[in-house]
C-alpha cells in the first residue's frame, strides 16, 4: 500500500517522520526504501543561507561572456596619469591652449602605435623615476619620459612622450635593466653593465663625479674585471 504523506524533519535525533498538515511540504511514498533514500539525500545538502539562493549559469550562456582579447603575446598597454600638472601636483594653467598641450589622464588600457611590431619581455620602471624602459625579446632596449640628464639614454636631454630605441645599445643584447631617479643602468647577456644619466654623485660607477652622461656607458667595475679576466685567460 502506499505510505501515508510524510515530511522531513531532521535534529538531534535523527530524522523523523511526520505526518502532513506542517508547514513542510508533503510527499507521497511508495515504500520505505524510498523514504529512506529521501532522507539520506537531503541529509548531505547543506542549510541554505536564508535570503541567498544558488545561482546556476547554462553553459551556452558561459560561452557568450568570454572575454575577447588580442591573441598577440608581448603588448605594453599603458593607463592612468601622464602629467604632474593634471594630477594636483601644480597649479593648471587657465589659457585653454596650454591646457591643451599638458596632454590627458589615460582613464583606460592605451597601445602605444609605435610598438605596434615589437614584442616586450620586460617593462622597467622605479619608484622615484620619471622614465621608463621596456626590453624586447629580442634583447633592445626602448627608453622614454623624463631626460633632464640623459637619463634616457639618446645623447640629448629632450623629454620623449613614447618609447624610443636606446641606439647606443643597438649592437647588445639587454636581459635586465634599472632606473634610478635620474640615471639608468642596463645589463647584457654577457655580463657587461652600462649606465647613463645623472652622475655627480658618482651613481653611474664610472669611478668619478661628472656631468651628466648622455648615452650609454661601460661600467667602471665590468671594464676591470674583463681586463683582468683576460689577462688571466693569457
Amino acid at each position: 500500500m502506499p505510505r501515508k504523506k510524510v515530511t522531513d524533519v531532521s535534529g538531534n535525533g535523527g530524522p523523523k517522520r511526520k505526518r502532513g498538515g506542517g508547514k513542510k511540504k508533503d510527499r507521497e511514498f511508495s515504500s520505505d526504501d524510498e523514504f529512506d533514500d529521501f532522507e539520506q539525500e537531503n541529509a548531505k545538502k547543506p542549510a541554505a543561507k536564508a535570503g541567498l539562493q544558488p545561482v546556476t549559469v547554462a553553459d551556452d550562456v558561459k560561452e557568450k561572456i568570454n572575454l575577447e582579447v588580442p591573441k598577440v603575446k608581448g603588448q605594453l598597454l599603458v593607463f592612468g596619469a601622464t602629467n604632474w600638472d593634471l594630477i594636483g601636483r601644480k597649479e593648471v594653467p587657465k589659457q585653454q591652449a596650454a591646457y591643451r598641450n599638458l596632454g590627458q589622464n589615460l582613464w583606460g588600457p592605451h597601445r602605444y602605435g609605435c610598438l605596434d611590431d615589437v614584442q616586450v619581455s620586460c617593462v622597467v620602471s622605479g619608484p622615484c623615476a620619471a622614465h621608463s624602459l621596456i626590453i624586447t625579446t629580442e634583447g633592445k632596449l626602448w627608453s622614454w619620459g623624463r631626460n633632464e640628464k640623459g637619463q634616457l639614454g639618446h645623447g640629448d636631454t629632450k623629454r620623449l612622450e613614447a618609447p624610443k630605441l636606446v641606439e647606443g645599445l643597438g649592437e647588445e643584447v639587454i636581459v635586465a635593466a634599472a632606473c634610478g631617479r635620474n640615471h639608468t643602468m642596463a645589463l647584457t647577456e654577457n655580463g657587461t653593465i652600462y649606465s647613463f644619466g645623472e652622475n655627480k654623485l658618482g651613481q653611474l660607477g664610472q669611478g668619478n663625479q661628472t656631468d651628466p652622461v648622455l648615452s650609454p656607458e661601460l661600467h667602471l667595475n665590468e671594464t676591470r674585471a674583463r681586463v683582468r679576466a683576460s689577462a688571466t685567460l693569457l
